[in-house]
């Protein structure tokens, strides 16, 4: 097998490349079936049988989108945890089972790794955290090269996200896989925004998220002036005209009197606030007497979505989320749409399994749900 020189990724190498190709089923790695509209069968090269390393936030999931999971020789014990909550982790539970080779945020363990039965080919690394070895130092103490790559995201870094799945493609031999999640997000995307009218910025829903999941789980002030599936959706995020050119954007905590000044006609409250030790969004929303003031409480309209983040963004569940927020938005327009067939897509698709059928209990009773508070009304 000719070998690929070895290099390091950086984002300059990250050109925006527009050019979709149609989608196709999701299958493993190594021998990767791939059906195009024609219905014929094409097999991903054979270049793809190296095994590897995932290493930092973000990599493992890419991977699991990409139907490489099989190759992976080792896990960081972070990728071990929580597993009932996590799409990519509840899709690849024998990945729990693989030796520990580090702890997270690339606090890697020289050790374990040399001493792996299976020497991996590369280890590949979402450089977005600034702990653990330097990669060139663990490139060279482990004699493994390390590649490095940007992981994006589904809002403003979403061309930096799909260079990153084309490269990443190209080094494990799944470019054709690659292409087809790039373009079933683009499909999902589009039809969504297709879907929303188009209305002055004074006549559309005003909404607010709650709750939100980000470097761990929050209480219900946490929020985001950036959330994606809002603005796909054209929704009117109460957040955002009061927090243009602030930052953070992507998450921030709001003061209770704030949000009731807002007072959005619905909320939408992030379901990774479960893992908040002590009083968690929903229990914030059913005894706060400030919250119990707000219309959408009053009336009804808090409703649950899958978590947005655990160890970087769940990429599927924003695509998920963004469905049964235009349901709620849009009743008639999204009339046709089963949310809960097309979550099961989005998650299967993406990474190899509906996941919702196994995911923990709370989000399988309330994910896309509205959320029973006691003493609405």
């Amino acid at each position: 097998m000719n070998q690929r020189p070895e290099k390091k990724w950086c984002a300059s190498r990250f050109l925006p490349i527009f050019a979709l190709v149609c989608l196709a089923t999701f299958g493993g790695c190594g021998e990767v079936e791939l059906q195009n509209e024609t219905t014929q069968n094409e097999t991903a090269p054979a270049e793809s049988a190296e095994k590897f390393l995932c290493d930092s936030a973000g990599c493992l999931r890419l991977v699991v989108y990409l139907g490489c999971a099989d190759r992976v020789v080792g896990v960081e014990q972070i990728e071990k945890d929580d597993s009932q909550m996590v799409p990519y982790r509840i899709a690849t539970p024998h990945l729990r089972d693989l030796p520990t080779t580090g702890e997270s945020h690339g606090r890697q363990n020289v050790e374990a790794i040399l001493s792996l039965k299976e020497r991996p080919a590369w280890i590949l690394r979402s450089r977005n955290t600034g702990a653990g070895l330097d990669s060139s130092l663990l490139e060279s103490r482990t004699g493994i090269p390390v590649v490095e790559f940007l992981y994006g995201d589904l809002g403003e870094n979403r061309q930096t996200l799909y260079a990153s799945l084309r490269e990443l493609g190209a080094r494990l031999g799944v470019e054709q896989r690659a292409e087809s999640v790039i373009a079933f997000v683009e499909e999902n995307i589009r039809e969504i925004q297709s879907r929303c009218p188009t209305l002055p910025q004074a006549q559309r829903p005003s909404v607010f998220l709650g709750g939100l999941s980000y470097r761990g789980a929050h209480g219900f002030s946490s929020t985001s002036a950036s959330y994606p599936p809002f603005e796909w959706t054209k929704a009117n995020n109460v957040v955002r005209d009061e927090t243009l050119g602030t930052l953070p954007a992507q998450q921030m905590m709001v003061t209770r009197e704030q949000i009731l000044l807002w007072n959005p006609e619905t909320i939408f409250l992030d379901l990774g606030t479960v893992g908040v030790q002590k009083a968690n969004g929903i229990q914030e929303l059913q005894t706060d007497p400030i919250y119990q003031r707000l219309d959408a409480v009053k009336n009804g309209r808090v409703f649950a979505l899958y978590p947005n983040s655990s160890y970087h963004e769940n990429l599927e569940a924003r695509l998920a989320n963004a469905w049964f927020i235009g349901k709620v938005l849009y009743p008639d327009a999204f009339e046709d749409v089963d949310v809960d067939a097309k979550v099961r897509e989005i998650f299967q698709f993406l990474t190899g399994s509906p996941v919702l059928d196994d995911a923990a209990e709370v989000l399988r009773n309330q994910a896309f749900r509205p959320i029973i508070l006691r003493g609405e009304g």
